[in-house]
């Protein structure tokens, strides 16, 4: 999806109230824009707009009283280059700006895939070897750790008396 409606898809701006803020959540993770920025998006090159819109978005979810932490997307691993999804490391910067606007936390997935990496576990294992994109089991735990590792750096959950064990 998008931020904003794309074809028959609603776009995240319609679908935030009634699928998320009506729910009335006391913490919201956002990791969105990559469609904004993929080639042959309406505006895939505005960096700026984006950040608006992402900031309009984080605004809403802060005024309904819940947290918001946003995150950023990792690089691709794919196992050929050619056919990597890298559009989608364009709505990081738009992401860290709409961040610092609204004065929340914005985590970084990529630190925890290349220590995944570093670790032992293959590429092939993080994410789709086609697009480099869409996770693997392997990916969806990397991206857990990350945010779990980062909501508590920014105080928003309940310090751990111990550390989760990994599965």
């Amino acid at each position: 999806d998008r931020t904003v409606p794309s074809g028959d898809c609603p776009g995240a701006a319609a679908r935030l109230r009634p699928q998320v803020l009506d729910a009335r959540p006391d913490l919201v993770v956002l990791l969105l824009g990559a469609n904004d920025c993929a080639p042959g998006a309406p505006g895939h090159e505005d960096a700026a707009a984006l950040a608006g819109r992402l900031e309009a978005l984080g605004r809403a979810v802060l005024d309904a009283g819940a947290r918001l932490c946003l995150l950023q997307y990792a690089a691709p691993r794919a196992a050929d280059p050619a056919t990597a999804w890298a559009h989608h490391l364009l709505a990081n910067g738009p992401i860290a700006e709409a961040a610092r606007r609204l004065g929340v936390p914005v985590v970084a997935l990529e630190p925890a895939f290349a220590a995944a990496e570093r670790s032992g576990v293959p590429r092939e294992a993080l994410a789709d070897p086609v697009d480099g994109v869409h996770l693997r089991p392997e990916g969806e735990r990397a991206a857990a750790r990350a945010v779990f590792e980062g909501l508590l750096r920014a105080g928003l959950l309940p310090p751990q008396r111990t550390a989760p064990t990994p599965p």
